[in-house]
């Protein structure tokens, strides 16, 4: 079974590459591929043992906002978003396995976190913020 599981890893890897390139290609402007908000952008956000990257998800304004997530940890985590009167979450996502969690937010601080077991506890939690805090 490990070398599945060095092929999922890889995967995973690979397809956070094209995010990776690209957040190390922006600048300090209002038009960088993560700050996301009302103009319903992709964020990228990687689930490991026992973290979120990144710790904190930029938006430039409330509206739509679509967390892209993939798990490149050997353990199944999932995404919960919490805030403002909103509560989403994703399925459980196995390793080197995807999902998305799209939700409108209005201005103010959202956490994210991993639901499952005692992952949060262990330092799988983010925030996002919306608008200046």
């Amino acid at each position: 079974m490990k070398p599945a599981r060095t092929i999922a890893r890889r995967t995973a890897l690979l397809a956070l590459l094209p995010s990776l390139l690209l957040a190390g290609c922006g600048g300090d402007n209002d038009s960088s591929s993560s700050d996301s908000g009302s103009d319903g952008g992709k964020v990228p956000v990687a689930l490991s043992d026992f973290k979120i990257d990144p710790s904190v998800v930029p938006a430039r304004g409330p509206g739509k906002l679509t967390l892209s997530v993939i798990n490149s940890g050997p353990s199944s985590h999932a995404l919960e978003l919490e805030g403002n009167g909103v509560e989403e979450k994703t399925d459980t996502i196995g390793t080197g396995e995807s999902a998305t969690l799209s939700v409108d937010l209005q201005a103010g601080t959202y956490e994210l976190y991993c639901p499952i077991g005692n992952h949060r506890a262990r330092g799988m939690e983010s925030k996002i913020v919306v608008g200046k805090p």
